[in-house]
């Protein structure tokens, strides 16, 4: 999300709530670990896989500083906490909606973007042997694959 962001000339930040971990560290992401330090003004807060407000933990407080909110999820126990809520509990994982929406939004999928979005499905899949993927999500992965 963030370099679609990016690509698309929008001033945006990750923040997540501790060091991204070791074993992921090959991906390189420009985040910033949240510290309730924040000295700017958000018109927008993206938050994706979060079932609830609680799962934000100190992160939270961004829900009440920007204008607007977007939760993004595929769990079923979603609470819909955002001004505008895309929840799909029949997903296999945040990032196939993700896709689907840049698809829907005419985002150039990079070969970037195409790595996060399958990492994320590979993750929230166990590597696609948990229940939750079906053809669309190989299908998907494929796609992803092809684009770099």
């Amino acid at each position: 999300m963030l370099k679609m962001l990016k690509n698309s000339g929008k001033d945006a930040v990750l923040y997540t709530s501790s060091i991204v971990e070791k074993r992921m560290s090959f991906w390189s992401c420009d985040y910033t670990v949240f510290n309730n330090e924040i000295s700017r003004h958000f018109d927008l807060l993206i938050c994706l896989d979060c079932g609830d407000v609680g799962r934000l933990g100190e992160r939270a407080c961004l829900l009440e500083m920007a204008e607007k909110s977007i939760n993004i999820d595929h769990h079923y126990t979603n609470t819909n906490f955002a001004t505008e809520n895309r929840v799909d509990g029949d997903m296999s994982s945040t990032c196939e909606m993700v896709y689907d929406l840049f698809l829907e939004m005419n985002v150039e999928i990079t070969p970037e973007i195409a790595e996060f979005l399958y990492g994320g499905i590979m993750g929230d899949t166990g590597c696609l042997k948990y229940s939750s993927a079906t053809q669309k999500t190989v299908k998907t992965v494929a796609k992803l694959m092809e684009t770099g």
